[in-house]
């Protein structure tokens, strides 16, 4: 029904960040969405069938377990980041009783 690349990727921009804000199933195989991509704002109601909607699927979860792992790297620097930090200040005996 669409092109393999139709639900995420924004048909004015070529944005890959289409994000869905709402939907509803409108036949036993097919799907209206209301999507809108987040770089150049296009908004626009598409029906998608099941093959598209499995990509789409997939598309998200994919991106969903990216963001996952980026979001952890990030965390362990700044967790990292801040206990060189601290221990630096232990060992320079800047940190006080008073401080906590």
């Amino acid at each position: 029904m669409l092109s393999d690349r139709s639900l995420h990727v924004c048909p004015a921009c070529w944005g890959r960040l289409v994000e869905p804000l709402s939907w509803a199933q409108i036949a036993p195989d097919h799907w209206w969405f209301a999507l809108r991509c987040p770089e150049c704002l296009e908004r626009r109601d598409v029906v998608a069938d099941r093959p598209d909607v499995e990509r789409f699927e997939r598309h998200t979860e994919e991106a969903r377990g990216r963001l996952h792992d980026e979001a952890q790297r990030w965390v362990h620097s700044q967790m990292e980041d801040w206990a060189t930090r601290f221990a630096a200040a232990l060992h320079a005996e800047a940190v006080l009783p008073m401080d906590f």
